[in-house]
């Protein structure tokens, strides 16, 4: 596991950073476009970023018993998909064994339940019969 900086341009952005990574779309333009759905505590409506990654063939999986982030990390398959993370208050993007966020908050981060999760695999699963 391995901590990469985020861009962290402005206060209460770690959404912007997310998505940007998620889409590869340009932070400030995420940032410009999209600030205007942002809630009083910071966050973006959990909407709209529901839907622009469904755009970007994320699917959502909303996790009932929530694990910490550590948990989550050691059983699910980081090599093979783009994650977004969701706990509560904040939003991070992981992909192939990479976490885009802060360095001040990696242990903080460790400990977190995770809410949610938006996947999408990096690339095309070969599916082969059996019976050959």
């Amino acid at each position: 596991m391995q901590f990469v900086g985020r861009k962290n341009k402005h206060k209460d952005d770690c959404w912007a950073d997310a998505i940007s990574y998620a889409t590869k779309i340009d932070y400030d333009k995420v940032y410009k476009s999209l600030k205007i759905y942002e809630e009083e505590n910071g966050g973006l409506q959990k909407i709209i970023t529901h839907g622009i990654l469904s755009k970007y063939d994320y699917i959502m999986v909303k996790i009932k018993y929530k694990s910490t982030f550590r948990e989550f990390y050691s059983t699910f398959n980081v090599y093979d998909n783009e994650v977004v993370v969701s706990i509560d208050g904040h939003v991070f993007y992981l992909c192939k064994d990479k976490i885009y966020d802060s360095y001040d908050i990696a242990m903080w981060l460790l400990e977190q339940k995770v809410d949610k999760i938006w996947y999408r695999s990096l690339g095309n699963i070969k599916v082969e019969n059996a019976e050959e």
